[in-house]
């Protein structure tokens, strides 16, 4: 399995240079953003969204995301997560309720 491709890092000129830009990210792009936006991120969405988002994140994303949380808290949201009952259409509405957070997030750059 290739590793994937890193885009090159995002910078505040780039949002506001090109609008369209921000309008562009999806779920699987968190695992790209630095520590510091995952850690402010993490404060704004609900425990529940992020519980069922991870469900059906990819393994990248899941390492990003625990690797920003506190311990007690990985280790609560894991558990919930072998439990949880949930579809493919709860997945996708809590990956688009982060990432309308993390593009709020990102306006707020500008």
């Amino acid at each position: 399995k290739n590793p994937p491709v890193q885009p090159p890092p995002l910078i505040r000129s780039e949002i506001t240079e090109r609008p369209f830009f921000k309008n562009q990210w999806d779920f699987d792009r968190l695992a790209w953003l630095k520590d510091e936006q995952i850690v402010a991120l993490l404060q704004q969405i609900d425990h529940y969204d992020a519980l069922v988002a991870l469900k059906g994140a990819n393994d990248q994303v899941k390492e990003k995301i625990f690797g920003n949380m506190p311990e007690r808290s990985c280790a609560i949201i894991r558990d919930e997560m072998d439990y949880i009952r949930c579809g493919p259409h709860d997945v996708l509405e809590a990956q688009t309720r982060i990432v309308r957070q993390m593009n709020m997030m990102f306006e707020r750059l500008e």
